[in-house]
This record gives C-alpha cells, sequence and structure tokens, in this order.
C-alpha cells in the first residue's frame, strides 16, 4: 500500500484494535509507522477522535459483540474518557453474524438503546451498514451518531488534507482536534486499511470520501 503511493493507512476493525485497551492501540499504530506508514490510525482511535470532536461525554453503545469482547469496548472507551451509559448489544451468536445485519435492524437497535443522558451514540464494529442511517438517525434522536467507519474514514480523509461528505452528519462539520491547528498540506486520497485478525474472523475494508457503509 505505502509502496502504491498510500499516505494514511488504517488499520480497520473495531474490535481488534480496543482489545487491548489503550494502550494497545497505541501500539499498533506505533507498528504501522515503523513499517513505514507516513500516517497511521486505528478505527478504535478514530473513533476515539470523533467522539471528542463532537463534544461527546457520555455515550449509548451499540454493538455486535459477544462476551468478553463487549466488556472490553466499554473498558477501551471509559479509559478515553466517556461514561457508558448503555451498552446494547445486537444479540447476534457469533461475530460473523453481523455480515448478516441489515440497516433497517441497526436503525431500529440504536434508535431503542439511547439513553436520556448519553449525548451521543456510538455504533461499534466495520461490519455493520450504518452510512444510510446515520443522518436519520441524528435527526430522530437530536444529538450525533457515530460510526466505526464513519469515524475511520473522516479521520483518514483528514489526514491528507480532505474532508469527508455525507448529508446529515454532525461529525463532519468538524475535524480531528490534532489536525484542527495545521492541517497538512498533501491533497492525496490514497487511503488504505490493513490486516485480518483470525481469532475474531472480522477481515478489513477500504475507506473512501463517499462510502458506501459507515
Amino acid at each position: 500500500m505505502i509502496d502504491s503511493g498510500a499516505e494514511a493507512v488504517a488499520y480497520l476493525c473495531t474490535a481488534c484494535s480496543f482489545a487491548e485497551g489503550v494502550a494497545g492501540e497505541r501500539v499498533l499504530r506505533d507498528a504501522m509507522t515503523r513499517y513505514g506508514a507516513p500516517q497511521a490510525l486505528t478505527t478504535s482511535g478514530a473513533v476515539i477522535d470523533a467522539l471528542r470532536a463532537v463534544g461527546a461525554r457520555r455515550l449509548a453503545v451499540v454493538h455486535p459483540y459477544q462476551s468478553p469482547v463487549d466488556r472490553l469496548l466499554s473498558t477501551y472507551l471509559k479509559a478515553s474518557g466517556f461514561a457508558v451509559d448503555a451498552l446494547v448489544s445486537l444479540g447476534l451468536g457469533a461475530t460473523e453474524d453481523a455480515y448478516t445485519v441489515n440497516a433497517q435492524r441497526v436503525r431500529d437497535t440504536v434508535a431503542g438503546a439511547d439513553h436520556p443522558d448519553a449525548d451521543a451514540l456510538f455504533i461499534s464494529c466495520t461490519a455493520l451498514p450504518t452510512y444510510d442511517v446515520l443522518s436519520h438517525l441524528e435527526e430522530r434522536l437530536g444529538k450525533p451518531v457515530i460510526s466505526a467507519n464513519q469515524a475511520t474514514a473522516w479521520a483518514l480523509l483528514n489526514c491528507v488534507g480532505e474532508r469527508a461528505h455525507g448529508l446529515g452528519q454532525h461529525l463532519l462539520r468538524h475535524v480531528p482536534q490534532s489536525h484542527a491547528a495545521s492541517p497538512p498540506d498533501t491533497k492525496s486520497a490514497a487511503v488504505s486499511s490493513l490486516a485480518r485478525n483470525p481469532q475474531l474472523s472480522t477481515p478489513t475494508g477500504f475507506a473512501h470520501a463517499r462510502p458506501d457503509k459507515s
């Protein structure tokens, strides 16, 4: 990917990048940089940046995981400074079942998972189809709704001096705090993703300015 001109590389899997906590997420980024990535990020790191960008402090979270991965997600978010007011599972029997979930199920689950004390919602897992439901959910719930792929695409594009596009998405009005003061001069959007974790059976994908799912 680097040889083909990628200027920003992302490890595009939420669970694989939060499972070892905040320190583990940093280790992943450091390893990518050592192997030549000019700029490296992970989905879980991008999610934290996105939640901070929209001013979130308390979260309602929807996820497709089984135990103990759900608890690891909650621990990661809390260690990053957020209160988790609701942690709601899609009720899947296995991780790979996430690929069978349709957008309507995601929308209904997120709407039902909202908590009155939460100032934002987070939809975890890059396998879930969320791009077409984000604006509807934000309008219905009156608060930011952040998804894993949305946050990754947003962060990657900001790394290369570009902006993500999407109707009615609160996040896209913001830039990551780490890039707000001095945006990069480069305009290349050659952004890619890394790796597959065999334990969680979660293959990665690609992030684009106008993704089909986020």
